[in-house]
């Protein structure tokens, strides 16, 4: 359900009900573009979990990809130098 926010103020009680006990999400636009979306406790809940497992998941591949490299640690400019390389590469 999209709605306009000054719908969703008129509507608030109601929206509140929808989300919560319909288990709907209801994203609110500002001059007609989505600007915030209400989800339940619940489904706010799980979505952090999923957030959190992915980033464990990163975590664990980056220091897998570490110790394959040998524990080499990276200066900051060589670090600056490879973003650069990947964004001109990225453009052309």
């Amino acid at each position: 359900m999209h709605i306009s926010v000054s719908e969703a103020r008129e509507k608030f009680a109601e929206i509140v009900n929808r989300v919560q006990y319909g288990g709907e999400r209801v994203v609110i636009e500002k001059r007609g573009k989505p600007s915030v979306v209400m989800v339940s406790v619940e489904e706010a809940a799980f979505l952090e979990a999923m957030e959190e497992r992915a980033l464990g998941k990163m975590a664990d591949e980056a220091m897998k990809d570490w110790e394959a490299d040998g524990f080499r640690t990276y200066s900051l400019a060589e670090v600056l130098e490879e973003i650069k390389a990947d964004e001109a590469g990225a453009k052309g």
